[in-house]
């Protein structure tokens, strides 16, 4: 009889271990870590035996691999920690991505004024959005790539103030989508319903390009357009008394100086006054990300510190919201870390 030869063999269809010997999941399968891992009988002739073999098994956890979440991938925060989600709205080109970009940035830097950078896991994510403001990208200007999804992407920090390092970190889910979706959901009840996921946030950044508001020809339909995007998600419900809202008017360096253009009473003064009173919380303020030409009024992250900090402490009581951004009993264990199971 010919001897018998043991090969290796993996339930799993994608795992190598009969070419290369190796755990797909990096596992030890000499010390039986791997469940799916047997030995299976063969003979010269070809002749086969299946021996699966008795294994320890163990807790398993899909790793991330850093780039932006969907809303679904979000569960491995929020089962975890609590977490704020904060959507940031606009239409296209009005520096929704250069922002997350610059918060991004900030950090780099070091501490962005007493709020102090604790980790991220969704570091691939912004380092694709920050690329093209940095010089190894050999780009002739910083610049930032324009988003192009559809769907709501999540972008992670988690955050702690210097004065409580001891404490637990704050985690925050900043979501990125393309600002054609608004701009169709702002005519559109239709697509205005698709936007749900928006009831179910701590905060709404709502954007408004300043470099339009500079010029004379688009001011009117710039402001007209927020309002109707903002009047159309309160009359659907997607905006409600329990909305914390904030207006902000970016890319601030185009209108610092402009005499025809007066804030106050051309955003601050009518979108209060329209729409305060149907929403929990309304703050109109301004921003800079990324000003071509810094000066002492108009600094670089002009704006953003006060952002991220409101982030940091909006709070809001969230009593039905979706699965997706609730924080459950976990179904699987591992390294005593209660997590969602796979999806």
């Amino acid at each position: 009889m010919p001897e018998a030869v043991k090969l290796k063999k993996c339930t799993e269809e994608h795992c190598k271990v009969h070419i290369d010997g190796k755990c797909m999941d990096a596992l030890d399968i000499d010390k039986g870590e791997c469940s799916h891992f047997y030995l299976e009988d063969s003979t010269e002739e070809g002749e086969k035996k299946s021996v699966p073999q008795e294994v320890k098994k163990v807790p398993s956890v899909k790793l991330y691999n850093g780039d932006e979440m969907n809303a679904d991938e979000t569960e491995q925060i929020t089962h975890k920690h609590s977490t704020k989600v904060i959507a940031v709205v606009g239409d296209s080109d009005c520096g929704k991505t250069t922002l997350l970009a610059e918060i991004y940035n900030s950090f780099q830097r070091g501490a962005n004024g007493d709020l102090l950078f604790a980790g991220s896991q969704t570091l691939i994510g912004f380092e694709k959005r920050s690329h093209f403001s940095k010089v190894e990208s050999n780009a002739n200007d910083p610049d930032t790539g324009k988003t192009i999804a559809r769907e709501f992407g999540f972008l992670h920090l988690s955050l702690k103030k210097k004065e409580f390092t001891d404490e637990e970190a704050t985690h925050i889910l900043l979501s990125d989508i393309s600002g054609e979706r608004f701009q169709f959901a702002r005519d559109s009840s239709t697509i205005m319903k698709e936007l749900g996921l928006l009831t179910n946030v701590e905060q709404v950044i709502f954007m408004i390009d300043g470099e339009k508001l500079a010029e004379k020809k688009a001011r009117a339909l710039t402001i007209s357009n927020a309002m109707t995007f903002i009047q159309s998600a309160l009359d659907n419900g997607i905006f409600n008394d329990q909305t914390n809202l904030k207006v902000v008017v970016s890319k601030w360096d185009k209108m610092e100086g402009d005499s025809t253009f007066d804030f106050a009473k051309q955003i601050d003064e009518p979108f209060t006054k329209r729409f305060s009173s149907r929403v929990k919380s309304f703050v109109v303020t301004k921003i800079a990300a990324r000003p071509k030409k810094p000066n002492k009024t108009v600094t670089s992250g002009f704006g953003i510190y006060e952002l991220l900090n409101d982030c940091y402490l909006v709070k809001r009581e969230l009593n039905n919201r979706k699965p997706y951004f609730t924080q459950t009993e976990s179904s699987r264990e591992f390294h005593n870390i209660k997590i969602q199971p796979e999806i």
